[in-house]
Parts: structure tokens; C-alpha cells; sequence
């Protein structure tokens, strides 16, 4: 069971057992809070009976709002077993506390107070717990005591039918007897029905031994146990404590009457004694005053007493434990759970002013509509997709509050498709989604409206609606594809096709579609079938035309670039890259991340790379990354050669239900900057720009946050420092091999683009992509950079902050530098940098000021194709590097040009020819996994010296 989930919660510890079932503590994943979950045993699963008594305690426990009942919160199922959720109570049972010890007398009197406002409240609505004993009390470490285990609970009478709360009728028949036999009453004992007395009888019994410190009815078996329960009088309590104070002795002889008449009839009088007596500790034999005296301390106990112990209690968990976790949460930008424990915390204190701060800050008011109105609007976290839907209201919304967070909504009324969405911003007010009718929709599709949903993406050109794939087209699709004759019938294949700048036949064209084998296929098969258990994963290693020739075969087409992208939804991507599978492993099954676009469509960021429509030169564009590339490539354009059928690539199919505007199948032109024509700074402009980045060292003030030593290659270090402008402080994560001897040598990394989008530095980092240097040993350091992760800039952050920006991203490269060299474990004379696509990029104006660095590889990057200042344009500063560099770029790659923007950042630094070197691969943006690691590692021993691993 440890670790199972049980819909939000996730087993932690067995606590224990019972007669019926077994107790577990839990994590409530939703509310951030620990549980008890109760399981019915599986040797208990014989017959319905036990199943109906279990959910009977459920049903029982959960009519109780009582400071001393375990509170019930719900019911869960686990492979068809239910499992009853309660309250979690730190403490021990009262059997553990008086093996412990012997409780003192005021103890033993609070205690019995307590379990008897308890047994009041259960009578009173007419509910007889039958197993009442110390295993069956907590007590909490406040002092508190709190019955639970209702599960021999039963009715003492017939409630009406309108009681849907309480109407369960008796599951135990006459003659059957249930109980734990040391502390049952004579009835219960001869199986006879039993009521409220017999619980009084279970009390007494329990009072007993909590005074005298041992039990009432003795035996050396169940059979002489039950005797003596039935025809044996228990020895007196001051006999065996004389310091018992009288009224205790007659309060626990009435309890233990053998006949029921002669006991309180309830909890309630019971309480009433014991409320007296905790007044008046040494009274004797009460009078009638002191009875109507202990009857009005009962009505105070119980209502206004009762009351103010939950007010008081609850004011406390709400400043001691509420708070502290809210903010937690948002720290951890978990806002959903911080939303839903505030509103509980605000239930409790509604005029808290922390609180109702903190609710300003995590929630949002929505003004939702649906065209038509009337629909359910139901949420959940964005990256939850297992987590159960909350209804948020009615359209069209008045008055309602949601998480101020991206969410996934479903919207659904009857005679119209559900809906699936996502975002943060679509529950702004004036937002409108349309519905469409039951049955209109095209099998595995969805519809993308026209109109405008704030999400970043104003339909302009504008889009009339149409229909988008829900998921990547998988195997299994385009297996039947190929089975109904795909490859052999031309009538899908109405686009010419150009190889090497010329016009080929469809026979010749087929030629190129072939598997591994041969056989007319994706590149990736083997005799005309997908590898196998991968049916449902998205089809990849199919070129532009099969794409093509695939949905016009089911009267679909492929998506134009700018459908693609308003069904994407870019303004939302720093959660959606969280969320999609980039992960260096390979594909997934189609749908099987959380990471979805605003309208519901699975998959557009990540695994496989698609196809679209629209012709950059003589490529196609591809959109969407794949799983083996960084989660930049969302939103960066590329496009390849529509023969080119990489394993990546994939695609999914589109519907027009009108003839869309002629533009929108134009072309897309690439903005191209030709620097054979430019010439880079002299040296007394350069000056200007050198100034520009001195600093003045500081110090550093280092602190070490936490140190994890969780992974079996390499421990990381969480540490904090000053940065050299302002006030501001960075932190950085160095990791350290296991497998070498510091001093180290050190590489520091510099993401790509996902590092400006993601908000994260500890969810965001991929060890996966530096984990080679750490086996390797090697240690890494990767500091969050001004501009990235939680320091990235504000959305809408103009062209002078973005450049101050690049400006403060080179300086933390060099406090970076000025940090490693007061590590002990690292060797400072043997320091690399390693950048990646963008932080490549950012490299060029570190390195041509920063001299530390002994080597430099800078993957994925290149010159950009837009004019930029010159201050901040990287052409100006290549020229001034002198640290040996190792560049490794892919021939087709889309983002950088080989020809336009790679080559020409080669040529320009200015580090000697033998010490610079252009490793160029086919491939996209992102080259090959091994042969990157490969160039990287021998240039670190070439320029950093090889390492000697100890194991």
C-alpha cells in the first residue's frame, strides 16, 4: 500500500489494524495536509455484510461536527474497495498512554468528560458506537480526546425518511455478538439488541481502567472474559486507589450496572455528572440543586463550550498551520491548493486581514460565459489531470472566484460537446466560449473558434472556426492507411513533388517512402508494421508529403502555420513546456502528458515534431519540438525538407468546413541579415561597450541553502550570492561527481530559450543534458541568470530593460567565476562554459570580456538575423574572444542558418585558428545526443586535461 495513490492522496505509513480494517497515514496531495485512510481488510471482504458495516461507519462518523469525534471528511475507492478518509490525529491511543503510564486522577477525569460529551453527542442522534474501549480513543498530543471507529456502529431507532444522512438500517441480527469482549455489556455479550446503555456500560469499563490501571473483567480466555462480564462485580476502584474520590467510584459502579435500567440512559446524563464532578472535584453525593447545576454545565459543555473549543481550535489551526502553508504553497506557485486551503482557512476566520490579503493574491474573479448559457464550468490544476473536477458555476458567472493560475476547465450541457480548455486567462471577464451541438463535431476532433479568447492569440488575419486533431495522428491510424492502399492510389498525392530543385514522378517519389525493409512505410517500421506495443504512440519518421496525402485521404488537410499556432496557444507555454514530454527519452503515447493548448489539443509541445502547410523556401514548416530537442522549439520556427522523414517527425490533421483565405497557404518569408556586408566595432568603439560591462567586485556573501544527496552519481548544492548591480541576490546549483577527487573541474552551464520561459529554477532544470559531464567527472555549475526562470522579465518588458538585461546576464557569468573561485572543491584554473541555443548566444559577450575560462562549447547558436543595437549585438564581440571554442551546430537547423548566422559567428571569433573548431552535423537545431557528448568531451580533455575517476 505505501505509495499508493487513492485519488489526491498517496499512502505514506501503515498506522495500524482493527477487527475490520487497516489504518494508513496519507499526504492529501489537494489540500497539502496528512490523513487517516481506513481500508476494509481483505480478509474482512467475505460477504456484503462487512462491506455495508464499513460504509455504515462512514455514514455514521460523518453526521458528527464534534471536537471529540475524528471527523470524516470522504469516501475513496481502491480496485473497488472503499476507503473511509478521516481526519489524521497526531497522539496515541488511550490503551498506548495508559500502558505508558498510570494517568493521574485529574487525567483519568478530563478524559472521561471528554469521551463522554462524545458518546452525548452520538445519542443524541440516536447512534450506538458498540465498541467503545481505550484502542478506539485518541488521544491527541494537545490533551484532546477523540472517539473513533464507528464501524459496529448502528441506529438505536428508525429515523425518518427524510434523514437521508442517517437512514441505514441494523446490520447484525440478535444472537450476533460484536464487540471487543473486555469492555462489551452483558447484552451486547449475549448477543440481545443493545442501545445507548450499552455504550454507557463500554464507558464505564474504560473509565476503570484509566482510574485504576487495570481492566474490569479479567480472563484467561474470550469465553472467561465474557463470564465475568456477564456475572462477576469488578473490584472496588478505591480499593485499588484510594485517592479515587468517591464520586468517581459511584459514577463508574452505575455505568457498569449489569442491568441496563439501572445505568444513564445516554452519554448525555453521563456527561452531566462528570461535568459537575470536574467543577467540584471533592463532591460526594449530589443533591437535586447539584444535579440541575450539572444539567446546565452540560448545556454549557456541550453547545456554547463546544462551540468555543472549535472557534478557538480553529483560530489556532488557522494562525499556527494555515498561514504558514498558504504562503508555502505560493512559494512553491502551487496557487490551486493555496486558493482552495485559503477559502477553507477563510470559512473558519472570515475577518483574518493576513488572510484575506492572501486571497486577493490567489484568487480572481471570472466572468465566463457560454454561447449557449447554462453550462457547468468545472476546474482543476493544469498539470493534475487525475485530480477531480470543482464546479465553479453556472454561465453566465456572477460572483464567482477560481485560482489565480493557469487551469484546466471542462465545460459541459446537456445537448452540446463537452469541452476541455486551458489557460490562465480564459475565465476573464467578457470571455465567451462557443459550444457545439451534440454530434457536429468530426470523430477525434476539436473546434477552434473564431472569436477571440484572451490567450495572446487575436484571430488577425482573422481565422474563421475550424476543426483541429485532438491528438498527433498515431501509428495505428496510419497503419490502416497504408493497409486501405495509401502508397498505391495517386489521387491523394495531388502535390508535385520537387527533390533537388526539380519535379519528380509519383513512382519515383514512392520510392523514397520506404521502411527499414522496403516496404512502403515511416522510416523507423520494419515490414510494413510499427514497432511493437506502439499502436496508440504518434507515427513519426513520414515526410511532408505522406503528411499531406495522409489527411486529404479522410478529407482533412494539413494545418497551415498560422492554425497551428492559434490552436497552440504561445502566450501560455512556460506551463505547458512543464508539462510536455521534452524529455530526452522518447515518445509517449498520444495524450498521455498533461501538458495540452488552450483549446484542449494533446501534444503540440513535445513529442514529435509536426508538419504544417506553409512553404519557407524550398522547406516546410515543422512546428512543436520533439521529445529530443529543448522546450524553446514550442514557439521556434523551423522548417526542413519536405522529403526529409526525420524519426521526430509527425504531424496531425485539420478541417476546413470553409474555404480559408488564400494567405493563409502563402509562403513564410524569414527575416535574413547578410553580415559578409558589415564590418564589427573598431577598438575605440569597443572601449565604449567594455565599460559598459565592468564591475566592481563585491562581495560575495555565499550561503548554502540545502546540500542533496539523493542521487547516486553526483550530490547537488543549492547556493545563494550578490549579484554585482544593485541590491539583488542569484542563486546556483553545483553539482559534484562521486566518481573523481577535488578539486574539480568545472563547467558552467547556460540554458536555452525554456530557461527565459520557465518560472522554476528548481522544476525547470534538466539534469538529463549535463548529466554526461557529471558521470564523467566533471562538476557543473548553473546559475540562474538574470532574465531566466524565477528572475525572468516581466511579459511586456521593453527593448531598454531587455538589453540592461543581456548586460546583467554576462556580469552573473562573472560573479559566477568570482563565486567558484572561493570553492574549496573546485579547481579554479580549469573552468569550461557551455552554452545552448540562447545561451550560446549570451555567451559570446561573456567570453569576450571574461579570461577564467580555459575552454568554451557553445552548441545550437549562432548570429541572430535581426538588425540590434550594436551595444547588444553579438557581432561586435565575437571578434574579441581568445578562449579556444568548440561550436556544434545541425547543417539543416531552422533557427540558426548554417549559412546565414552559423558559419559567419565561426568566422568572426576571434580565438586562434588551431584553437577554434566548427563540429557541423546533419540535423536541426538540435544535433545528435552522442556525437554532442563525444565533441564535448574531447575538447574538455584537450583544453581541461582528462579526469581520473575513482570508480
Amino acid at each position: 500500500m505505501i505509495g499508493t495513490e487513492i485519488g489526491p492522496y498517496i499512502i505514506l505509513e501503515k498506522l495500524g489494524q482493527g477487527g475490520m480494517g487497516e489504518v494508513y497515514k496519507a499526504k492529501d496531495t489537494k489540500l497539502k495536509r496528512f490523513v487517516a485512510i481506513k481500508v476494509l481488510r481483505e480478509d474482512r471482504y467475505a460477504g456484503n455484510e462487512n462491506r455495508l458495516r464499513f460504509l455504515q461507519e462512514a455514514r455514521a462518523a460523518s453526521a458528527f461536527n464534534h471536537p471529540n469525534i475524528v471527523q470524516i471528511y470522504e469516501l475513496e475507492s481502491l480496485a473497488g474497495a472503499d476507503c473511509i478518509v478521516m481526519e489524521y490525529t497526531p497522539g496515541r491511543t488511550l490503551a498506548q498512554r495508559m500502558k505508558a503510564n498510570l494517568l493521574t486522577v485529574g487525567e483519568a477525569l478530563d478524559y472521561a468528560a471528554q469521551i463522554a460529551t462524545a458518546l452525548a453527542a452520538a445519542h443524541a442522534a440516536k447512534i450506538v458506537h458498540r465498541d467503545i474501549k481505550p484502542a478506539n480513543i485518541i488521544i491527541t498530543d494537545e490533551g484532546v480526546a477523540k472517539v473513533l471507529d464507528f464501524g459496529l456502529a448502528k441506529l438505536q431507532y428508525v429515523l425518518p425518511p427524510a434523514d437521508s444522512t442517517l437512514t441505514m438500517g441494523p446490520l447484525t441480527t440478535p444472537h450476533a455478538v460484536m464487540g471487543t469482549p473486555a469492555y462489551m455489556s452483558p447484552e451486547q455479550a449475549e448477543g440481545k439488541c443493545v442501545d445507548s446503555t450499552s455504550d454507557v456500560f463500554s464507558a464505564g469499563a474504560t473509565y476503570y481502567e484509566m482510574f485504576s490501571g487495570r481492566r474490569a473483567f479479567q480472563g484467561d480466555s474470550v469465553f472467561n472474559i465474557l463470564s465475568s462480564v456477564i456475572g462477576e462485580e469488578p473490584v472496588s476502584v478505591r480499593s485499588l486507589r484510594p485517592e479515587i474520590p468517591k464520586a468517581v467510584e459511584r459514577i463508574i459502579r452505575r455505568c457498569l450496572a449489569k442491568d441496563p435500567q439501572a445505568r444513564y440512559p445516554s452519554g448525555q446524563e453521563l456527561a452531566v455528572d462528570l461535568a459537575s464532578l470536574r467543577q467540584r472535584p471533592g463532591a460526594g453525593v449530589f443533591g437535586r440543586r447539584t444535579v440541575a447545576l450539572a444539567v446546565t454545565a452540560l448545556v454549557v459543555v456541550t453547545a456554547f463550550g463546544g462551540w468555543m473549543y472549535r472557534v478557538n481550535a480553529r483560530t489556532r489551526w488557522t494562525r499556527a498551520e494555515a498561514l504558514p502553508q498558504i504562503r508555502a504553497l505560493i512559494e512553491r506557485d502551487d496557487i490551486p491548493a493555496a486558493f482552495e486551503l485559503t477559502r477553507t482557512a477563510l470559512s473558519y476566520a472570515p475577518d483574518d486581514h493576513d488572510l484575506r490579503q492572501l486571497w486577493f493574491q490567489v484568487s480572481k474573479p471570472a466572468g465566463l460565459t457560454t454561447t449557449p448559457p447554462g453550462a457547468q464550468v468545472f476546474y482543476r490544476p493544469y498539470n493534475e489531470t487525475k485530480a477531480p473536477w470543482t464546479l465553479a458555476g453556472i454561465t453566465p458567472f456572477e460572483n464567482v472566484e477560481v485560482p489565480n493560475a493557469f487551469l484546466s476547465l471542462r465545460i459541459e450541457k446537456q445537448g452540446h460537446e463537452p469541452v476541455e480548455l486551458a489557460g490562465f486567462s480564459l475565465l476573464w471577464p467578457g470571455t465567451d466560449i462557443p459550444l457545439t451541438a451534440a454530434g457536429q463535431l468530426p470523430e477525434g476532433m476539436l473546434a477552434i473558434p473564431d472569436r477571440a479568447i484572451p490567450n495572446g492569440f487575436p484571430p488577425n488575419p482573422p481565422l474563421p472556426s475550424y476543426f483541429l486533431d485532438k491528438y498527433e495522428v498515431t501509428n495505428r491510424q496510419f497503419k490502416k492507411f497504408i493497409d486501405d492502399g495509401g502508397y498505391r492510389d495517386s489521387k491523394n498525392w495531388r502535390q508535385p513533388f520537387r527533390k533537388d530543385a526539380r519535379e519528380i514522378s509519383f513512382e519515383q517519389a514512392m520510392a523514397h517512402f520506404r521502411d527499414g525493409t522496403g516496404r512502403p512505410g515511416p522510416a523507423g517500421w520494419e515490414l510494413g508494421a510499427f514497432p511493437k506495443e506502439q499502436a496508440d504512440f504518434p507515427v513519426s519518421g513520414v515526410s511532408w508529403y505522406e503528411a499531406v496525402a495522409f489527411c486529404e485521404s479522410a478529407g482533412k488537410a494539413v494545418p497551415t502555420n498560422r492554425h497551428w499556432r492559434r490552436a497552440a496557444g504561445f502566450s501560455m507555454f512556460a506551463d505547458i513546456l512543464r508539462f510536455s514530454n521534452f524529455t530526452h527519452a522518447g515518445p509517449a503515447r498520444a495524450g498521455e502528458n498533461a501538458g495540452i493548448s488552450p483549446f484542449g489539443v494533446y501534444d503540440m509541445a513535445g513529442n514529435v515534431k509536426e508538419w504544417t502547410w506553409n512553404a519557407v523556401g524550398e522547406r516546410r514548416s515543422i512546428l512543436g519540438g520533439a521529445w529530443n530537442e529543448s522546450s524553446y522549439m514550442f514557439t521556434d520556427p523551423d522548417a526542413q525538407d519536405p522529403f526529409t522523414r526525420g524519426l521526430t517527425y509527425g504531424f496531425r490533421c485539420a478541417k476546413y468546413p470553409a474555404e480559408i483565405p488564400a494567405a493563409l497557404l502563402d509562403p513564410v518569408r524569414r527575416e535574413t541579415r547578410n553580415y559578409a556586408t558589415e564590418k564589427p566595432a573598431d577598438d575605440k568603439t569597443f572601449e565604449n561597450y567594455r565599460r559598459i560591462y565592468a564591475y566592481d567586485k563585491t562581495a560575495l556573501d555565499s550561503k548554502s541553502e540545502y546540500l542533496d544527496e539523493s542521487n547516486e552519481y553526483w550530490r547537488k548544492e543549492k547556493v545563494t550570492y550578490r549579484t554585482v548591480y544593485g541590491a539583488e541576490r542569484m542563486s546556483g546549483y553545483l553539482y559534484s561527481p562521486r566518481n573523481a577527487k577535488p578539486p574539480f573541474q568545472t563547467v558552467i552551464w547556460a540554458a536555452g530559450g525554456d530557461a527565459h520561459a520557465l518560472r522554476s529554477s528548481e522544476t525547470g532544470m534538466r539534469t538529463q543534458l549535463f548529466s554526461y559531464l557529471l558521470q564523467t567527472g566533471r562538476a557543473v555549475f548553473f546559475p540562474v541568470y538574470k532574465g531566466t526562470f524565477e528572475r525572468r522579465l516581466a511579459d511586456g518588458a521593453g527593448p531598454n530593460l531587455r538589453r540592461e538585461a543581456n548586460i546583467q546576464y554576462a556580469k552573473d557569468v562573472f560573479q559566477s567565476v568570482d563565486f567558484l573561485e572561493n570553492r574549496p572543491e573546485v579547481d579554479s584554473a580549469r573552468l569550461a562554459y557551455h552554452g545552448t541555443s540562447s545561451g550560446s548566444w549570451h555567451g559570446v559577450f561573456a567570453l569576450a570580456f571574461e579570461t577564467r575560462f580555459k575552454a568554451a562549447i557553445l552548441s545550437a547558436g549562432g548570429l541572430l538575423a535581426v538588425p540590434l543595437p550594436p551595444e547588444a549585438d553579438a557581432f561586435h564581440y565575437a571578434p574579441r574572444i581568445r578562449t579556444p571554442v568548440l561550436m556544434i551546430n545541425g547543417r539543416q537547423d531552422f533557427a540558426y542558418s548554417f549559412e546565414e548566422q552559423t558559419q559567419p559567428l565561426f568566422r568572426l571569433l576571434g580565438t586562434a585558428a588551431r584553437d577554434k573548431r566548427h563540429a557541423v552535423f546533419d540535423g536541426g537545431h538540435v544535433v545528435p545526443t552522442q556525437a554532442t557528448m563525444a565533441e564535448t568531451l574531447a575538447w574538455l580533455d584537450r583544453y581541461l586535461g582528462p579526469v581520473t575517476l575513482t570508480r
